[in-house]
This record gives C-alpha cells, sequence and structure tokens, in this order.
C-alpha cells in the first residue's frame, strides 16, 4: 500500500518508468520475502527482504513527497530518502551471503554478513549527516551535513564494495562445487547476478544520459528477490536453464540482427546515397526476412531443452512419470519422439523396479539435456538392457566429445544419483568421437 501510494504522488515529478517501476521493486522484495517467510519462517533471507521492500516502499513515498516544496515538512521527507534508501542498497551484499537458507554459514560468511551490516551503517550515518548526499537535494546541500562525518560515508563505501565482491565470489565457488537442487538454486541467483552486473556497468557510465539505461535497471532489480524466491521454494526450480537458453540465444539474435540492418544500411547508403530513405527500408526489410526463419530454429532449440527440463522438475518434485506405468521401453520412447535430435530407441519389454526405472528415466532425460546443450550432437542412441541383475542404461552420441566428469556438475549429479541407487556409471568421452555414458542399476528381485 505504502509503495501504491507514492505513486500518484510522484506523478508528473519525475519519468513515468521511475514512478511505476521502482514501487514495483518495493512490492517483489515484500511479496517474496513474505512467501519466504510463509514457508520457511527460520529462514532470516525472508524477513531480511520483507524489511527492504518496506524500506523500498517508504523511500518511494518520503521521495515523492518532498518533490512537494509547499508541503509541511517536505525538507525532512527528502532527507529521509537520501538515507534510508541504503538499507535497500546495501542489504544486497547480506542477501547474497545468507542465501538460501542464512543457516550453517560458514565462518567467513558469517564474517561477510556482520562486516556488511557494518558497512550499511556506515553509508546511513554518512548520507544523513555528509556532504556526499549533497547533490541529491533540490537545494544542492544537505542541511544536516557534519563535515567529520564525510570520512564515514567513503570508509562505508568502500567497505560494502568489498563486502559485495566477496559475496558474489561465494557464489561462484559454492556453484562450482554444489550438485543437485542446492547447484540450481545457485544457479538462479548467479542468473539474476549475471543480469545486475551488466545493467550496472552499463548504469555506471550512461545512467545520467541515458533513458533506456535507467529502465534496464528498474526492470532488473526486482530479478534478485525473484529469483531469491523461486530458489528457496523451489517452485519451477529447473526452469533456469531454459531461461538461461532462451537470455542467451535472443540476446544473440538481437545483436546479429541490430548489426545485419546497420550493415546494411551502410551498404546500401554508400550505394543510393547517404540519407536515401530506400536504404533504410531495405534493411528493415532484410531484418524482417531473416527475423521468422531465425527464431523459428532458435525456437526448436531452446524447446529440447524445455521438454528435458519439465521431466526433470517433475521428477525432482517426486512425481513418477505417467508413460512409466507402460514401462521404460515406452517411456525412452516418449522422451525421444520430444527432443529436438533423432535419437534412437533400443530397450525390450522388461519390467524393473519402480525406483530402478525411475532413475533410469531420469538418467536418460539429463543425459539427453546435456547432449543437447554441450555435445553439438546430429543424433543419440539409447539402450537400456538387463544384464547379470543389472538395468545397463547407454547413452551415446555423435557431438564434439570431451565431456569432463570431474569438472562438469551435470555428470556428477547423474553419477550422485546413480550411486544413491547403489549403482555405478561410467564416461567414455574422447574429443572429436562422441560422449557415451553407462549407466548399471542394480535391479535383482
Amino acid at each position: 500500500m505504502i509503495a501504491v501510494a507514492s505513486i500518484p504522488i510522484s506523478a508528473g515529478r519525475e519519468p513515468v518508468y521511475d514512478v511505476v517501476l521502482y514501487p514495483v521493486n518495493a512490492v517483489a522484495l515484500g511479496l517474496c520475502g513474505a512467501l519466504i517467510v510463509t514457508h520457511r519462517r527460520s529462514y532470516p533471507i525472508g524477513w531480511l527482504l520483507c524489511a527492504m521492500g518496506l524500506d523500498a516502499a517508504f523511500v518511494e513515498l518520503t521521495e515523492g513527497y518532498g518533490y512537494h516544496a509547499a508541503w509541511p515538512a517536505a525538507a525532512t521527507s527528502e532527507w529521509l530518502t537520501n538515507w534510508t534508501n541504503y538499507l535497500g542498497i546495501s542489504g544486497t551484499a547480506i542477501l547474497v551471503l545468507l542465501f538460501p537458507s542464512g543457516r550453517h554459514l560458514s565462518r567467513l560468511r558469517r564474517l561477510g554478513v556482520w562486516v556488511a551490516s557494518v558497512a550499511t551503517v556506515l553509508q546511513m550515518l554518512g548520507a544523513a549527516f555528509g556532504h556526499a548526499a549533497d547533490p541529491a537535494f533540490a537545494s544542492g546541500v544537505n542541511p544536516y551535513a557534519i563535515d567529520v562525518f564525510d570520512p564515514v560515508y567513503v570508509v562505508g563505501q568502500v567497505v560494502f564494495l568489498g563486502c559485495l565482491l566477496a559475496a558474489i565470489g561465494s557464489v561462484v565457488v559454492r556453484f562450482r562445487r554444489s550438485t543437485g537442487v542446492e547447484h540450481e538454486q545457485l544457479k538462479w541467483v548467479a542468473y539474476a547476478l549475471s543480469l545486475l552486473a551488466v545493467a550496472g556497468s552499463a548504469a555506471t557510465f550512461l545512467y545520467n544520459d541515458s533513458a533506456l539505461v535507467r529502465v534496464a535497471i528498474a526492470l532488473v532489480v526486482p530479478l534478485l528477490p525473484v529469483a531469491i524466491c523461486v530458489a528457496i521454494l523451489r517452485y519451477r526450480l529447473y526452469d533456469i536453464d531454459l531461461i538461461v537458453a532462451r537470455t542467451l540465444v535472443y540476446g544473440v539474435l538481437t545483436v546479429l540482427l541490430g548489426a545485419a540492418y546497420a550493415g546494411t544500411v551502410l551498404v546500401l547508403g554508400a550505394a543510393l546515397g547517404r540519407g536515401s530513405s530506400w536504404a533504410a527500408a531495405g534493411a528493415t526489410l532484410a531484418v524482417a526476412l531473416a527475423f521468422r526463419p531465425l527464431r523459428g530454429r532458435v525456437q526448436d532449440v531452446v524447446e529440447q531443452l524445455g521438454v528435458a527440463i519439465s521431466e526433470l522438475r517433475a521428477l525432482a518434485n517426486g512425481i513418477r512419470p505417467a508413460y512409466l506405468d507402460d514401462g521404460l521401453d515406452v517411456a525412452l520412447r516418449e522422451l525421444a519422439g520430444r527432443t529436438p535430435l533423432r535419437v534412437e530407441v533400443h530397450a525390450g519389454r522388461d519390467r524393473y523396479p519402480s525406483d530402478v526405472e525411475a532413475t533410469a528415466y531420469f538418467v536418460a532425460c539429463e543425459a539427453l539435456a546435456n547432449t543437447v546443450k554441450h555435445a553439438r550432437a546430429t543424433g543419440v542412441a539409447l539402450r537400456a538392457e538387463r544384464k547379470d541383475d543389472h538395468l545397463v542404461l547407454t547413452i551415446h552420441d555423435d557431438g564434439s566429445g570431451g565431456a569432463r566428469p570431474a569438472e562438469g556438475t551435470g555428470l556428477r549429479g547423474l553419477a550422485d544419483r546413480i550411486s544413491a541407487q547403489g549403482g555405478r556409471m561410467r564416461v567414455d568421452s574422447a574429443p572429436d568421437r562422441g560422449t557415451t555414458v553407462i549407466a548399471e542399476l542394480p535391479c535383482a528381485s
């Protein structure tokens, strides 16, 4: 309600995107925090998100009120805005360090949380009572500034920057070491931080000169609390691979089409004369003709991946795929038919224990997803057969090979799943000879 109330107060006093999008960020913080608190009450990260959401809404309201100089206490409202907003800014580092549960933190992460908290207080004090915030005031001067607080703000900023870099580094280290669900959770946060890094870098140089950059920042900032919420509650957890794929592919597509347009304009401009309307029209037509087949190809590639991820999500949630009711052979053929590669299935009609069939199906699904994403293959052979009281599942692709199980978290996750079933996995992946994954699962009655 506070965030919504800020909109009519700020309307006409700042750009429309600022009036609307930053209250959306406050709502995203508060809503995500409330969802986490509801389902994971013992997680401090949920309470922190709620506090940051309340702070963001308060900042928007006091900022809008401060624009009305004739209103009572408008100068005080403006002053409140310019130092309370650092709770939300500095809270980002604490969020990342606490993720996912805020419990059982390593000694370094606990130290990082405390140092980031101190940096937050220093920045707030420095902005409230120092001259560093002068440009943010309409008068150009902080009416409560005391010279002695100027170094406090600088120290706070330096310490906060160090904490933020350390927090991002901790995500990178944990991501590389993690497997399974934890790996997917960290992938969500890494994705949001990557977008923030790109948008933040652009804002560092172009924020005051580009409305597009300011809009991009406002759109990207709410993604971090959303990513944290999705990761903790594990809602559509495995969709992150699909989202990352779409982001990368459509980003590349946009760059290619933009480059094609600019190149065509230059060529036609040289031929028809600079400033010719025919040059712009010809470039637009060329891009329009190229867009449909390129988009179709991109969608085909991303929708391989979507099938595999949907199956992984179902298995992660403990849902046995309905296809397995008719046997592993039927389920594997159904999976092959929905994979955007040529997949040959060789499986008999033998039935196996329910947990063995589910594990085998998971292995096939993950192996196919890895093939589609990394192997640059044109075809896959999938075989399931019984050998000496074991179900032996073999997946061979004709891709580039060179897979390294010790370094790839996908293959490590497969090995962990197979080992938990009492089985074992072998990988043969010589460069330029494709990759063969062999899973042996005990199935003796």
